[in-house]
């Protein structure tokens, strides 16, 4: 072999190395950007249920893990489509409804409590 066939050898098994290493670094980045956009979610999730969970004086009617997967759930879809679906929207309103009679109940008692 002589000395052009050597470099030129050495030369494309190095863009090959550089090629393969580019690749394998491209697709762990893919991977890692499709695991912080999960752990983003969940992590907006839960801090969303705990503020309704809190501005509710905890007494939602409605365990917390329950409004973390609605949020979850919600907030997927308007990464995903740009908006809510119709079904996620019918149990949104369903849990809001189901919060909005535990704090009627919980100003009733309230009420009542005070006036005794």
């Amino acid at each position: 072999m002589d000395k052009t066939q050597i470099i030129s050898l050495l030369l494309g098994s190095a863009a090959i190395g550089a090629l393969v290493s580019s690749g394998i670094t491209l697709v762990g980045q893919v991977f890692e950007r499709r695991a912080r956009k999960r752990e983003l979610l969940f992590q907006v999730s839960v801090d969303f249920a705990k503020m309704m969970f809190d501005r509710s004086n905890r007494s939602l009617g409605v365990p917390q893990i329950t409004l973390v997967g609605l949020y979850c759930e919600m907030l997927s879809d308007i990464f995903e489509h740009g908006k809510i679906s119709p079904e996620m929207e019918a149990q949104i309103m369903a849990v809001f409804e189901t919060l909005d009679k535990g704090a009627e109940a919980l100003r009733k008692k309230n009420s009542t409590e005070a006036q005794n």
